[in-house]
């Protein structure tokens, strides 16, 4: 069975269109549904933004997930949760009770716990596909970094399923 891991940026920190990130993020899981067949399961976060819009599609497909989060999701009082709407946490709930299976990291939330859920979720990856824009900054690009690190293969969805490498992490523009 192939592991999928996949990530991208929360949505307002992205400088395209939200359906843009929707149909992007429902192409790449089609072609991967029909590459693997039943024949693998996505690793994502469940995050605001392309790892919410990962799970819906994902159910919508039939593709089963595996869950990665920080911490538990039944006390929102959890600091990662203070921007999160009712809308978000209720749709994290949804995808948390049809995950397929589920790791939690901690009991309580640590901003530090993120990057350690996140390096789990390479770690567990056959391959990465990520949503990432080409900016040389914040959490997408370090992912990438550490990915690549661990000689994971890594696809952009944004940019045609395109193998990202070393080099284009060096090039000053994608």
């Amino acid at each position: 069975m192939y592991k999928v891991g996949m990530f991208g940026h929360k949505t307002g920190s992205l400088h395209v269109q939200e359906e843009l990130i929707k149909n992007k993020v429902n192409d790449t899981l089609d072609v991967l549904k029909f590459q693997y067949g039943k024949d693998f399961i996505i690793n994502t976060d469940g995050e605001i933004g392309v790892g919410q819009t990962i799970i819906d599609h994902a159910i919508n497909i039939n593709i089963n997930y595996h869950l990665f989060l920080t911490c538990p999701i039944d006390n929102f009082n959890q600091p990662l949760y203070n921007e999160w709407t009712d809308k978000q946490k209720n749709k994290l709930l949804e995808h948390y009770s049809k995950s397929y299976s589920t790791t939690i990291r901690s009991n309580i939330y640590k901003k530090e716990f993120e990057n350690e859920r996140d390096k789990s979720l390479i770690d567990d990856s056959c391959f990465i596909v990520c949503f990432w824009e080409g900016k040389k900054q914040g959490r997408t690009f370090d992912l990438i970094k550490y990915a690549l690190f661990q000689n994971r293969i890594v696809i952009n969805g944004f940019n045609e399923l395109k193998l990202i490498t070393n080099m284009d992490l060096k090039k000053r523009k994608i």
